[in-house]
């Protein structure tokens, strides 16, 4: 289209991440059980950041985790509240 200010949306793979299956579907159980008592993990689906190109200039948005919450072992809450955390979701981020 002419005079589009956004002229490509290239996507960059910033890694991986992996969920209990149960979180991914519904049911009747509430999440916090399903969390809980899965033993199994979904198999790796992308994690992806989106990169714009606007006639302003580039714009990243990335739809993955916050860093910290992959490299710095105090981000999430301690205790018996960290245990759903843990059972959330594993990511690989990639450089």
């Amino acid at each position: 289209r002419l005079g589009d200010p956004i002229r490509q949306v290239p996507v960059v793979s910033t890694g991986q991440v992996q969920i209990r299956p149960d979180h991914g579907a519904s049911s009747w159980r509430p999440v916090i059980w399903r969390l809980l008592a899965s033993r199994r993990w979904a198999g790796p689906r992308p994690g992806n950041a989106y990169l714009v190109h606007h006639g302003d200039g580039p714009v990243l948005f990335c739809t993955g985790p916050d860093r910290a919450s992959v490299t710095d072992p105090a981000h999430f809450p301690g205790g018996m509240t960290r245990v759903p955390y843990d059972r959330l979701a594993r990511f690989e981020i990639s450089p």
